[in-house]
């Protein structure tokens, strides 16, 4: 991979999975795709503070690296795509929210929180939107997330994006 764009999404991916796992006040262990990500490209190498890296409201995430192997790519995106499956579970620390609410000063953290989910789910579309792979395991996760962008395009009567999305989910399942 070597759009600029589509590694900006990964690394804005990366770093809202990490934030949101935290959230939850499990280490991440540094063999998890995310984290090996993290720390070899998006941190320099410099790691994540026993897994519990934040992300707070304003923070940027920068394009570090020209190119992404597939060898890198394709473990995070199923690492990705097993979180996106259950985003809407996920169960919050309260010593972690207590943190983030001290760190942040005067903050909903409800807010905070869905606007993290709501990063992370945005980034991942983004990224499966626009990158192609020809590999099987991608393509039917991307077909799977198109699906269901494509019900909530239905949903919101927004026939147009939901016509995209069926042709882009005919094409995936032409590779397929």
């Amino acid at each position: 991979m070597k759009d600029p764009k589509n590694i900006e999404a990964l690394n804005v991916l990366v770093t809202y999975y990490i934030t949101l796992h935290g959230l939850q006040g499990i280490s991440l262990e540094l063999s998890n795709p995310m984290a090996e990500y993290f720390t070899s490209v998006i941190s320099n190498g410099f790691g994540m503070g026993g897994g519990m890296l934040m992300i707070y409201p304003g923070m940027q995430s920068r394009t570090y690296q020209s190119n992404v192997p597939s060898e890198m790519l394709n473990p995070i995106i199923q690492k990705a795509y097993e979180f996106y499956q259950k985003i809407d579970q996920i169960n919050i620390h309260p010593m972690m929210k207590e943190q983030v609410v001290h760190q942040l000063g005067d903050v909903n953290f409800d807010e905070f929180l869905n606007s993290s989910i709501d990063v992370f789910k945005k980034s991942f579309f983004q990224l499966l939107n626009n990158y192609k792979s020809e590999s099987k395991e991608y393509n039917e996760i991307k077909l799977n997330i198109l699906k269901n962008k494509m019900a909530e395009f239905v949903k919101l009567e927004d026939y147009e994006n939901a016509a995209l999305m069926r042709d882009k989910i005919k094409d995936i399942k032409e590779l397929l």
